[in-house]
């Protein structure tokens, strides 16, 4: 956004633009002190709004407005001054000023400059609607004029009838202006269709319904008579009263005679891939293609001359008798029928029913053609699940966010609390309370963890902590039939991967081992370094040469049987329950250990238990280099001052006491817009910024710009309960650290120790 701010005081412009900037960070504000600087801005740029002061040294606030009206007349305008008084006020108003405000309320400012943007908008918006009516109406004509279709024109409210070229093109009418009204219409419909006709359209005029359509005879000019299609919609003022119906008259005459030939093209269609079936107005079966007897299970032999309803079960049977009583003897009818097939197969089927007439127009069967959408179907539901999960995904990770500001002072807490306790029956209950608190945040990062899905950057791992992480959240969220076994040994070499792509592709073949153990059983994880060796078993297309890290996942379940094995890599198969799963979950895992350049293979028996093996490439070193390194607590620090920031009021007040405790000052913001004026006021003593990353008002990362622009080598830390990689990108381009909530006290000492004094840290 950018202002054109008029205004001789430097301390008054200074104070607007801070205003301004809290509440739009990109704002760009131009400040200009005399009438040729204003000129010279106005003609040089465009703006979104003028502030200017009323009284300057030889130029006026009016003559300043009528400048802004002459070369921008839709620019909002607003006085900001001192001095203005009630009479003054209202000439501004008179004068064409969008609004004025008093210097000593400023915080008005920004209320009345949101009001005049909404009402520059609003009037932009009501001009490009009535420009829009106005090309509307022109395409309308000129739509008219392109096609030969009869397209007209009613005025209820006159009774007058305009009607395009198309009319006497078709119809052999010449424009008639003394007859505009609906009886030039009317009185050349078939005697047989007259009150069939006036009727419908009399009743959409008198009900809710704004669309109309008729099939019916037209006399032409010649004395002859055209089948046509007719269509109109139905125009209402907010009352609901109709004012307006348009519409087009379409000859069918020419499509009534192809329909004659629908049995002389019943050949050609024969091999066309759905069920075309041809009834008399009996119901009987006059025409079965090859379409309806794969998809029905019926063969043309057995199904000619039979009811429709005898070929189908009783649920199909009634749902295609209220298909033909619901249209008219004139119309089609389209709906979709699941049903049950000969040869026992549950199709899902979209039907379409036709009149078909003959010479003389009068019904002589019915032509049904049947597409089977099963599988589209089953498609469809699949998106649906996936939808659901990723809500459920959202659900979670808020629910998560919650529970990381619930646990951060407990975590932060605990340790403040152990110098004050001395019997060991209260030091055993705090260290329960600590592991407790732990227990919760390891589970609450297992599910951002999980929520944040396989994106990310590869780097190497070592993955038997994630195995670890899946065996605690297996033992806490399994039924307690389930027994849980791991065998890693120590020395494991790391691959090169993305935790986020492990945790599901561990997640995925644990869930599967526990549905397979519905009554109990042992589930198994282990690992071990493998190095193939010459004349061994074959090494997978998949995997790439080297040494790995295996992986195996057994259970003791039911197996899996040999006709269901070779599908289980199939995407959207499954054996569970429509609510039990997607199909996805074996596809998925396959497709990232093999993106890894990996392999997985599986080992079962009928009753004997499933073993899944994964292999990947593996780095040969043990331990990650970017491994956190033990942190002794500072036992000094130099009084430094630091300010908070969260809108946690449990969250700031912890925070506070444990660095109070260790040496540091303190200030505390709930939010940045709170923390802006606090900051401006003392940035020189403040040392470091402790802010959220999501808070109202004003969030961590735009507080963050705006203490950069005040004070460029401010030190930040963000911190956060999600710790996404885009949030983690942003705190490493604008900050010097970032804190996971939620986080303990040694994390927070820490973090401040090393941002403040990166020296002595490393």
């Amino acid at each position: 956004m950018k202002i054109l701010h008029l205004e001789d005081d430097p301390a008054d412009a200074e104070l607007v633009r801070h205003l301004l900037v809290a509440e739009w960070p990109a704002a760009e504000i131009t400040v200009v002190a005399d009438r040729n600087d204003f000129l010279a801005a106005l003609r040089r740029e465009t703006y979104d709004a003028v502030l200017s002061d009323f009284k300057l040294p030889g130029f006026g606030g009016l003559e300043a407005l009528q400048h802004v009206r002459q070369l921008a007349p839709e620019l909002p305008f607003v006085f900001i001054s001192g001095t203005i008084g009630e009479d003054q006020a209202i000439e501004t108003m008179h004068a064409g000023a969008d609004d004025y405000v008093l210097k000593d309320n400023l915080r008005r400012l920004l209320g009345a400059l949101r009001r005049t943007l909404r009402e520059r908008d609003s009037r932009q918006q009501r001009r490009a609607a009535e420009a829009s009516l106005r090309a509307s109406e022109e395409r309308f004509r000129l739509v008219a004029r392109a096609t030969t279709d009869a397209v007209w024109d009613w005025n209820l409210a006159t009774d007058e009838r305009w009607w395009s070229g198309g009319h006497q093109g078709l119809f052999g009418y010449p424009p008639d202006p003394h007859r505009r009204g609906i009886a030039a219409w009317t009185d050349h419909l078939h005697p047989e269709d007259h009150a069939r006709v006036t009727g419908s359209i009399s009743a959409v005029l008198n009900g809710p319904a704004s669309d109309w359509a008729a099939e019916y005879r037209y006399r032409r000019a010649d004395g002859s008579y055209a089948d046509v299609y007719d269509r109109g919609h139905v125009l209402r003022d907010a009352a609901g009263r109709p004012y307006r119906m348009v519409g087009s008259m379409q000859d069918l005459t020419g499509r009534k005679q192809a329909e004659r030939r629908v049995h002389e093209l019943a050949a050609i269609i024969d091999k066309a891939p759905v069920a075309i079936i041809i009834t008399d107005l009996g119901h009987r079966v006059t025409y079965w293609n090859k379409g309806a007897e794969l998809m029905f299970g019926w063969a043309r032999a057995e199904a000619l001359g039979h009811l429709a309803e005898d070929l189908f079960p009783a649920e199909a049977a009634l749902a295609l008798a209220a298909g033909r009583a619901a249209a008219p003897d004139h119309g089609e009818w389209r709906g979709e029928i699941p049903l049950t097939t000969r040869d026992g197969r549950s199709v899902a089927a979209d039907f379409s029913l036709s009149l078909i007439r003959d010479e003389a127009g009068q019904p002589l069967a019915r032509l049904s053609i049947s597409t089977d959408i099963t599988e589209k179907k089953k498609l469809a539901e699949q998106f649906l699940r996936a939808q659901r999960m990723e809500s459920i995904g959202m659900l979670a990770s808020g629910i998560a966010h919650d529970l990381n500001n619930v646990l951060a002072p407990i975590l932060m807490t605990a340790p403040l609390l152990r110098d004050h306790l001395t019997s060991a029956e209260d030091l055993h209950i705090l260290h329960n309370l600590e592991k407790s608190a732990e227990r919760g945040a390891a589970l609450v990062r297992q599910i951002l963890g999980f929520i944040q899905g396989v994106g990310g950057e590869a780097r190497p791992i070592q993955i038997k902590h994630l195995v670890r992480d899946i065996a605690d959240v297996a033992l806490e969220t399994f039924p307690k039939s389930i027994t849980i076994a791991t065998d890693l040994p120590g020395d494991l070499w790391l691959v090169q991967a993305n935790p986020s792509q492990i945790h599901q592709v561990l997640l995925n073949l644990c869930v599967n081992a526990r549905d397979a153990m519905p009554r109990g059983g042992k589930l198994t994880l282990a690992m071990h370094n493998s190095r193939p060796a010459a004349g061994g078993p074959p090494v997978p297309a998949s995997l790439a040469p080297g040494p790995t890290v295996v992986i195996t996942v057994s259970d003791t379940g039911t197996g899996i049987p040999p006709d269901v094995l070779e599908k289980i890599w199939d995407p959207f198969y499954t054996t569970k329950a429509p609510t039990k799963g997607t199909g996805l979950g074996l596809s998925t895992t396959r497709g990232i250990i093999e993106s890894l350049g990996g392999s997985i293979a599986v080992e079962t028996a009928l009753g004997a238990g499933t073993t899944f093996t994964v292999s990947l490439p593996a780095l040969e070193a043990t331990v990650a280099r970017d491994s956190a390194q033990p942190f002794a607590l500072a036992p000094t620090c130099n009084n430094e001052l630091i300010l908070i920031i969260d809108d946690e009021t449990h969250i700031r007040d912890v925070a506070r006491a444990t660095l109070v405790q260790f040496g540091y000052r303190v200030l505390l913001a709930p939010d940045g817009a709170e923390a802006v004026p606090l900051y401006a006021a003392r940035a020189a003593d403040i040392a470091l910024v402790i802010t959220d990353l999501n808070m109202p008002n004003l969030d961590g990362l735009g507080f963050a710009q705006i203490a950069r622009q005040m004070k460029p080598d401010v030190k930040i830390i963000l911190s956060s309960g999600f710790g996404s990689s885009h949030h983690l990108g942003e705190a490493r381009r604008l900050c010097e650290g970032f804190l996971q909530k939620p986080f303990t006290v040694e994390e927070l000492l820490r973090q401040v120790h090393q941002v403040l004094h990166p020296k002595l840290a490393g």
